[in-house]
């Protein structure tokens, strides 16, 4: 339909795979091996390090090292420029990365698409590459068809669609993987930089750089109606007890047919909930009495969880440059909860949220390969430091 090219194993299939083209088929279905959110990470890294792989420890969410931007919004991110450019050697080679990214864009889309967040975890899977060897990209293309295979998602599942991508002054080729109907991840094979006059030029390395999206993958096993019932596990429903709501799953099972393809930033949400409401064969009234308090619920754990990260990494909010976000989504979170009456504690909210992505550190089986012994990533808490950030950030919540 929309006139791309791909790739795939499975010779019946006629259509590339993206939300646009068909619905997602993986709602409440077992589409591949279920883990929760953490340990989808430690299986993704215990892969990896299985095939000498490097597992780093995340950058700062405040982007420190780059002038051009205040936040990190993509596992790249950490190695650009000075990596990418060739002037500083990375902190490993090749290496996999979880890396929390901020975006802002579309924060009117959170709670309503399932898979839109402002802070998510971008697996970045990068290597760094300075001979001219011809077949510098097929390893990496490989391994992303073992890993998925590896969670038991069927390799005629995927489809690869071919693209162009740039981003932070660089620009390569790249594939969009599908698997459901829905993208998991973008692989872009970087090897050129962007001039003053929007050249192109060839980098001096050529970066695999693979992005990721932990969230999507862990909905993807599991099946659920929203990515937010995996991701937020078990901090949403700790908060929907004290707060005395719980999403409506029927509802939310019936609308993720409809919502794979809204995005309230290209049309007017006039628009977009009026044909939600046409598609479900309801009023539009209904729906959105249905829809908001989801919406707010939703919404307010995302934001808690951007907080704990920028002001764990030394972000403020603030009414000026990259706090002026964090600001926005502290006032917006509040203004939500006192529109239902909910007591939203955002000090007792981060706490849950450090806890929850430290992850429980008791040996668990994860492993398919019977007999071998658990990798240390199957045994690693996913960020220990927001533990020991705890009692700065809920100074600067209570202040």
């Amino acid at each position: 339909k929309c006139g791309k090219f791909f790739w795939t194993t499975d010779k019946k299939r006629k259509l590339c795979g993206d939300s646009t083209c068909e619905p997602y088929s993986f709602i409440g279905k077992k589409f591949g091996w279920k883990h929760d959110y953490v340990d989808t990470w430690r299986e993704f890294a215990r892969f990896f390090q299985s095939k000498g792989r490097t597992v780093i420890n995340r950058y700062p969410t405040v982007a420190r090292w780059r002038d051009d931007t205040w936040f990190v919004q993509a596992s790249i991110y950490d190695f650009q420029p000075h990596v990418v450019s060739g002037e500083t050697l990375p902190p490993a080679n090749p290496l996999i990365v979880a890396q929390p990214c901020f975006r802002f864009n579309d924060i009117e889309n959170i709670g309503v698409t399932s898979r839109h967040y402002s802070n998510f975890v971008m697996i970045g899977q990068h290597k760094f590459i300075s001979d001219n060897r011809a077949d510098w990209k097929e390893e990496d293309i490989g391994l992303v068809i073992d890993v998925l295979k590896q969670f038991r998602i069927s390799e005629k599942a995927l489809t690869f669609v071919e693209a162009a991508w740039l981003g932070g002054g660089n620009a390569g080729p790249c594939f969009e993987v599908f698997a459901g109907g829905m993208e998991l991840l973008t692989t872009v094979m970087m090897q050129f930089s962007i001039t003053e006059n929007n050249e192109l030029k060839d980098l001096p390395l050529k970066v695999i750089d693979i992005g990721w999206g932990l969230e999507r993958l862990a909905w993807l096993i599991n099946g659920t109606a929203t990515s937010y019932e995996v991701t937020y596990n078990p901090v949403d429903t700790k908060f929907s007890k004290l707060i005395g709501f719980k999403p409506d799953d029927a509802f939310l099972k019936k609308f993720s047919k409809v919502n794979a393809v809204m995005d309230l930033t290209e049309t007017t949400p006039e628009k977009a909930f009026s044909s939600a409401a046409k598609a479900m064969k309801m009023k539009q009234e209904a729906l959105m009495k249905k829809l908001e308090p989801i919406r707010a619920f939703y919404s307010i754990l995302d934001h808690s969880k951007t907080l704990l990260f920028a002001i764990a990494d030394g972000a403020l909010p603030s009414n000026t440059g990259g706090g002026y976000n964090l600001r926005v989504l502290l006032r917006r979170a509040l203004r939500m909860g006192e529109k239902f009456g909910w007591p939203v504690d955002l000090v007792w909210l981060v706490r849950e949220h450090a806890l929850a992505l430290y992850g429980n550190a008791t040996p668990r089986a994860i492993s398919s390969l019977k007999g071998e012994e658990l990798a240390e990533a199957d045994l690693m808490p996913m960020y220990p430091e927001l533990r020991q950030s705890l009692p700065d950030v809920e100074k600067v919540l209570e202040f």
